[in-house]
């Protein structure tokens, strides 16, 4: 979209409105069609309005670049202009604050600015400029120069949007550990007596359970220059983008944590090893269940039963699984070639993944680029529970699991905790800019007969 189209549109919104009000004095539309109408006019209005604005700042910058520009700029860069600083032009304030750093043992900064009125030299009389570089000719990148203009948008590298933990109930650990008490079996069930008879005890084994927080942690640095020369660039200025894109890396490999990692040394998952907790997938006590010669939804179906019947006795209310494997379920057809599952959406409600109607195309992208992490992952129900889809559990493996009777809990120990530091040994010595984020975790599953783990379903 370029402003013409922008301003093409925003003349159509006009005629739109005053089409709708005719239809409304009319009565050919409610007053309701007609209100909703106006709000939707009005939201893509302002959409409208902010793409305007940065078309024309845009407009503003390459054109007094281009009149500007006429192959080499004879500039007067040395008359009058800034000449570099030196030590000389410390400031009284500057040399005292920094005598007052070195005498309490404290890091300390400061720039020296330059001083204008430089004087020009011989020399300097056939030195030239050139404009800034157009769109047509963009060089630089971080390894060099960058470009003298840049847009306000950046690219985030993109990661799976659904969250494990944000579909499970969480805990605060308040201590090093979580502990918990288990009724696991009972050596006799209450029994009629006869009158004055003895009473039989029921015997409970009581085990006591135990999960210690997992350290999630990365690192990401930038140099000086970079930091520097991306600080006008809106979305991609490196001091804010970073910290956000290491913030989602950590988020990333959380969910890996909670449905893959296992406290053993191998994962035929490939998912993390020696952790202090194992992930859904690889716990113990489980139920199982292969497809084997059953259909998919037949084998789901029987899945639930399974959790029903089982020693949880509970009904299940979450199913995690692949998109592509949630995908090969919803094209199941019947012997007429009909899609099954559209029966239960009802006609033309059948979305590929479950996830609601597209509306449209987006007025505009999101900010990034990238799908927020912690996007609602339920995408529609099978047998009346919900599904989540994620790329991060295998795909033709399905885990239903009754969250309500014990199926998992996330455990917070430490929340995800962002630090700055420009101090650090090797920061200083190769003058570059450091952050840290960690998170301390973990996951219990008090009850593995309330999760089924079901395999062989459709990859694809």
């Amino acid at each position: 979209m370029n402003l013409d189209d922008v301003r093409r549109r925003q003349a159509e919104i006009k005629a739109e409105l005053k089409s709708k009000r005719a239809d409304l004095d009319a009565g050919r539309i409610s007053a309701k069609s007609f209100g909703d109408f106006i709000d939707s006019a009005y939201a893509e209005s302002q959409q409208l309005e902010s793409l305007q604005y940065r078309f024309q700042k845009a407009g503003q910058v390459m054109g007094a670049q281009e009149a500007a520009f006429g192959g080499e700029l004879e500039t007067k860069a040395f008359r009058g202009e800034p000449k570099p600083p030196t030590p000389m032009d410390i400031t009284p304030v500057q040399l005292q604050a920094l005598e007052m750093a070195a005498n309490a043992r404290m890091p300390f900064q400061l720039e020296i600015g330059a001083k204008g009125g430089g004087v020009e030299q011989a020399w300097m009389a056939g030195i030239t400029t050139k404009s800034a570089v157009f769109e047509s000719n963009i060089s630089g990148g971080l390894s060099g120069n960058l470009p003298a203009i840049q847009t306000p948008y950046a690219v985030g590298l993109g990661y799976e949007p659904t969250r494990i933990a944000a579909l499970l109930p969480g805990a605060s650990m308040p201590g090093p550990s979580a502990a918990w008490l288990s009724h696991t079996a009972n050596t006799a069930e209450a029994a009629g007596v006869a009158e004055g008879g003895t009473k039989g005890d029921i015997g409970p084994t009581i085990t006591e359970n135990q999960v210690k927080p997992q350290k999630i942690a990365g690192l990401v640095s930038t140099s000086l220059e970079a930091w520097q020369d991306t600080s006008a660039y809106g979305e991609a200025a490196l001091s804010s983008w970073l910290p956000q894109e290491l913030t989602r890396s950590l988020i990333n490999s959380e969910s890996a944590f909670l449905l893959t990692a296992t406290t053993g040394s191998s994962n035929s998952y490939g998912g993390p090893t020696n952790a202090t907790f194992n992930g859904l997938l690889m716990q113990s006590g489980t139920l199982s269940r292969a497809v084997g010669s059953d259909t998919p939804l037949d084998a789901m179906n029987k899945a639930y039963i399974d959790v029903r019947t089982g020693s949880a006795y509970a009904e299940p209310d979450l199913v995690i699984m692949h998109p592509a494997t949630w995908g090969a379920l919803r094209r199941e057809k019947s012997s007429f070639g009909t899609y099954i599952l559209d029966q239960e959406t009802g006609p033309l409600g059948l979305t590929a993944d479950g996830s609601p109607a597209s509306a449209g195309p987006a007025a505009e992208p999101n900010p990034f680029s990238i799908i927020k992490q912690g996007t609602p992952a339920v995408y529609g129900s099978l047998w009346g529970v919900k599904v989540a889809a994620t790329t991060q559990c295998p795909a033709g493996t399905a885990i239903v699991m009754s969250v309500k009777a014990g199926g998992g809990i996330f455990w917070t120990r430490l929340g995800i905790l962002l630090q700055f530091n420009p101090w650090g040994d090797a920061e200083w010595t190769t003058n570059t800019f450091s952050w840290r984020v960690e998170e301390r975790v973990a996951l219990s599953v008090p009850r593995p007969s309330a999760l089924n783990i079901v395999t062989g379903l459709p990859a694809s």
